[in-house]
């Protein structure tokens, strides 16, 4: 959860896309965050950075790698 006036301003640009008729989206950092948001009606929600997802596939590869 984010600081209240965060969330608060979040919820106004949700609320923002549904009157205008747009699909609203945000960026989270973790798996876990993504569910909350869904729930709380963002229809896309992407999750992590392409640098992260690069970093963390990079590191999963190189621990798999005998040695």
């Amino acid at each position: 959860m984010l600081p209240p006036p965060v969330e608060a301003a979040i919820a106004q640009i949700l609320q923002a896309a549904r009157a205008t008729g747009k699909f609203a989206g945000i960026q989270v950092f973790s798996p876990p965050a993504a569910a909350p948001r869904i729930a709380q009606g963002f229809r896309y929600v992407s999750v992590m950075s392409e640098f992260e997802m690069v970093r963390d596939t990079a590191a999963e590869i190189l621990r798999a790698i005998p040695r």
